[in-house]
């Protein structure tokens, strides 16, 4: 499960505390400003063989737009937080 910034990531860890083989991360590092996030290459390809993707939307994530055409939705689960 690869989560865009805390709120999905403490979401995702919260529900899958007891359950074995799940990992996740969070793209944006402690104390970065969301707005000016850039995904590198490879978070890019992390996000795209995730079996789950969390973002929070609206202005915050808008590089995410592009990412997720690419992404198979029968593979990897897209959670929007907010619409």
């Amino acid at each position: 499960i690869i989560a865009t910034s805390f709120p999905g990531y403490d979401f995702a860890r919260a529900i899958t505390k007891n359950v074995e083989d799940v990992n996740v991360k969070m793209l944006l590092k402690p104390g970065a400003e969301m707005h000016d996030f850039e995904p590198t290459p490879k978070d890019i390809i992390n996000i795209e063989k995730s079996d789950m993707f969390i973002y929070v939307g609206g202005d915050s994530d808008k590089w995410v737009e592009k990412i997720i055409k690419k992404i198979n939705p029968k593979k990897t689960k897209i959670i929007k937080l907010i619409y």
